[in-house]
């Protein structure tokens, strides 16, 4: 398509033409229909590229922001992952720390109960009783002499009322590391409250609760028999004292 005009309307278009010019311009406007159409064609031509100029920038804009949008979620990404691993690494640290104190503490709880638990003579205990021994309790006891302590739990077990038979069950139970079953055995002798055990089974239960870590007890009932008339009311005090530093 050629304009006859074009040179007359780019400079309207433009803003070049004179002012006296101008003025024929928009008079030959009302009166050329030629020049009129033309005009109208080229206005759309300058609008389609307007419309296409700013697609462009559009879809620069689009490619930036998309750009700018994967570089954000790449540092957003990068940026969690760094937070994740010193989240990882500091809980590793506080979970090594925990556990090397809880280490800590269970080997001095440990080193604590060995100087303080030694092996019963179980003599002094059965010519000072005043009952009739049952069969299995004897060869219960005589089994614990030896330290066959598998053995002497077997016969005790046969004289499930017997009250020496669950200390020295208890008794049993410690030198062979089982100090649930001991406590169990200790903690029936004592809530029996009548027999010639309890100062025994109270000193010994202290001394599995401080090997099982279950140091709130063991103080509580260290705290008690330090306070009793017991025959382990110093060595309860001693300890109490240890306990502390």
């Amino acid at each position: 398509m050629i304009m006859k005009h074009f040179d007359l309307i780019y400079k309207f278009v433009h803003g070049e033409l004179e002012e006296s010019e101008l003025w024929e311009f928009r008079k030959r406007l009302s009166s050329d229909p030629i020049l009129a159409r033309e005009l109208k064609q080229f206005e759309q031509i300058i609008q389609t590229n307007k419309q296409v100029e700013k697609l462009d920038v559009l879809d620069s804009l689009n490619s930036i922001h998309q750009r700018n949008e994967q570089s954000v979620i790449k540092t957003l990404f990068i940026g969690y992952y760094k937070v994740a691993a010193a989240a990882a690494i500091l809980i590793l640290m506080t979970f090594a720390t925990f556990w090397f104190i809880q280490s800590k503490i269970h080997d001095a709880n440990s080193q604590l109960y060995a100087a303080y638990f030694s092996h019963e003579n179980s003599m002094f205990t059965v010519r000072s009783s005043t009952a009739n021994m049952e069969l299995p309790v004897i060869q219960g006891i005589q089994y614990y002499e030896l330290k066959d302590f598998s053995s002497a739990v077997e016969m005790f077990e046969k004289a499930p009322s017997n009250l020496l038979a669950k200390l020295y069950g208890g008794l049993s139970y410690m030198e062979l590391d089982e100090f649930d079953k001991a406590i169990n055995q200790f903690q029936q002798i004592i809530h029996h409250n009548d027999n010639l055990f309890i100062d025994q089974s109270e000193w010994y239960l202290g001394l599995c609760y401080l090997k099982t870590n279950k140091l709130n007890e063991a103080r509580l009932l260290f705290e008690k028999i330090s306070l009793d008339n017991s025959i382990y009311k110093t060595k309860a005090q001693k300890l109490l004292k240890e306990m502390k530093n």
